[in-house]
C-alpha cells in the first residue's frame, strides 16, 4: 500500500483488505494497532463503506484476538445484519424472476448475490442494499404494474395518482432505471432498461452475453463475467469509486482461476471507450490494496495521464464525507469536469451536456398534469428552482 495521508482506522481497512494478505501483515498491523485504533471511527467506516462482509471474514480468521472482543462482536454483529438482509432479498428476487418470467418478461440480475456467486462463490460475501434487473424496454409498463401488484412503491411516482403508464415512454428518455421499495419488507429493487443515465457511457447489449448462477437450486439468467468487469469498471468510475466494495470486487478479479486474459479486457476497454476509467480502477486497487497488476496492464496505464486526475478525484471522494449534497457552482464545476474526463468520446460529451436539460423534477409525482403536457413542466422547473433558491437565500440572510 503506497503511503497516503490516512488516518490510522482508514489505514487498518486497507491492510484488512488486501488479498491475500501480505507478508508484513503482522508487522504492519501492531503497527496501527499501537496508534490507539479510534473503533467507533473504524466500525462507522466499515459502514460508510459497506465492507462488512469484507471485513468480518478477514478479522476473524487473521486478527480476532488482536482487537478488543467487544469490537468484533460489533463486527460480527454487522455481518450478521448483512446476511439477514441479503438473504431475504435473495429469496425475493427468485419469485419476481419467476413472476417476470411467467409474463413473458426477459429479465437478467446483475450486481447484488449473483455477482457475489461470480467473485466470491458466496451470496453473503458483499453488502448490497438493492438487487438490480435489466429488462427490455418495451417491457417496462408490464413490470411497473407487476411491481405495483405485489406491494411495491414507485421510489420516484410513490403511486401517486396522477402518474400513469402512457408517461413512462417519457421518463425513458431521460433516465434508465427505476427504484421499488416493499414498506412492509423493507427491501428494494431496482428495474433498469439500460445501465446508465447517459446511454452513450457504456454501449454493451446486456442480453449479448449471458449466463445463469445457481442461486439456492434456481438458475438465475445474468451477465457474464466478461461482460460484467466492464460495467464493475464503468459503475465505480461513474461514483467516483466512493465505496471501497466497489474497489474489493476489482481487487477479487486477480484470483479468479483461470486468471484473466488482461489483454483481452484492455482491448474491449479501449473500443468501449471505457479504458480510462479501467485504468483508474486498476491503480486505486494497486496503490489501495497493494495489488501487483499484470504486466499488460502496467505497460498501458503509463500512456494515460489523465488517469492521475481521475485517480486524485477518487481519492477525495473514498476518503470524503458520505451523502454532501449540497450544492454550490465549485462543486458542481469539479464534478462535471471528473465527468467529462471519464470519457474522450465526443457523442458521450454532447449527451452529458444535454442531460443537464433533462433533469427529473422532484416535484413532477405531485402534480396534476396530463401526459401531452409533461414537457411544459420540464421547461418551467428550472426557473421555478432558481425562485426557491433565491427565496431560500433570502431567508437564512434575513432579507426581505
Amino acid at each position: 500500500m503506497r503511503i497516503f495521508n490516512f488516518p490510522p482506522e482508514m489505514q487498518l481497512i486497507l491492510l484488512c483488505l488486501q488479498y491475500p494478505s501480505n507478508e508484513n501483515f503482522s508487522h504492519q498491523l501492531d503497527h496501527l494497532l499501537n496508534d490507539q485504533i479510534n473503533w467507533d471511527d473504524f466500525l462507522a467506516l466499515v459502514k460508510r463503506h459497506r465492507i462488512e462482509p469484507n471485513i468480518y471474514q478477514k478479522i476473524k480468521n487473521l486478527c480476532k484476538n488482536r482487537i478488543p472482543l467487544k469490537v468484533f462482536h460489533q463486527i460480527q454483529e454487522l455481518n450478521y445484519k448483512c446476511v439477514i438482509r441479503n438473504l431475504k432479498m435473495t429469496a425475493k428476487m427468485v419469485n419476481l424472476v419467476h413472476l417476470l418470467e411467467a409474463h413473458h418478461i426477459p429479465v437478467i440480475v446483475f450486481k447484488g448475490p449473483v455477482l457475489a456467486m461470480q467473485l466470491y462463490d458466496n451470496i453473503n460475501a458483499r453488502h448490497y442494499n438493492d438487487i438490480d434487473f435489466i429488462i427490455p424496454p418495451e417491457m417496462l409498463s408490464t413490470a411497473n404494474n407487476l411491481m405495483y401488484q405485489q406491494g411495491f412503491q414507485n421510489l420516484f411516482f410513490k403511486n401517486s395518482p396522477y402518474i400513469k403508464n402512457d408517461q413512462l415512454p417519457f421518463f425513458k428518455k431521460i433516465t434508465h432505471h427505476f427504484g421499488y421499495f416493499h414498506p412492509d419488507i423493507q427491501i428494494t429493487f431496482e428495474i433498469h432498461w439500460r445501465f446508465f443515465r447517459n446511454p452513450q457511457f457504456l454501449k454493451i447489449d446486456p442480453f449479448q452475453d449471458l449466463t445463469t448462477v445457481n442461486i439456492g437450486g434456481t438458475r438465475i439468467p445474468t451477465i457474464s463475467l466478461t461482460e460484467s468487469i466492464f460495467f464493475l469498471f464503468a459503475h465505480g468510475a461513474s461514483h467516483s469509486w466512493f465505496r471501497l466494495k466497489w474497489l474489493c470486487d476489482i481487487n477479487q478479479l486477480f484470483s479468479i482461476n483461470p486468471p484473466l486474459n488482461w489483454r483481452n479486457i484492455i482491448n474491449r476497454s479501449k473500443n468501449l471507450s471505457i479504458d480510462r476509467m479501467l485504468f483508474q480502477g486498476l491503480l486505486l486497487t494497486r496503490d489501495l490494496f497493494n495489488q501487483d497488476l499484470p504486466e499488460e496492464c502496467a505497460q498501458n496505464i503509463k500512456y494515460y495521464k489523465t488517469v492521475t486526475y481521475l485517480m486524485v478525484k477518487a481519492l477525495e471522494k473514498i476518503t470524503g464525507p458520505e451523502g454532501d449534497n449540497n450544492f454550490n457552482l465549485k462543486k458542481w464545476s469539479d464534478h462535471a469536469k471528473y465527468k467529462l474526463r471519464l470519457k474522450k468520446n465526443i457523442r458521450y460529451r454532447l449527451t452529458f451536456f444535454s442531460s443537464l436539460f433533462r433533469l427529473i423534477p422532484k416535484g413532477l409525482n405531485k402534480t396534476k398534469i396530463p401526459s401531452k403536457l409533461l414537457w411544459i413542466f420540464f421547461c418551467f422547473r428550472p426557473l421555478t428552482k432558481i425562485c426557491r433558491k433565491i427565496i431560500e437565500w433570502k431567508k437564512n440572510e434575513g432579507i426581505h
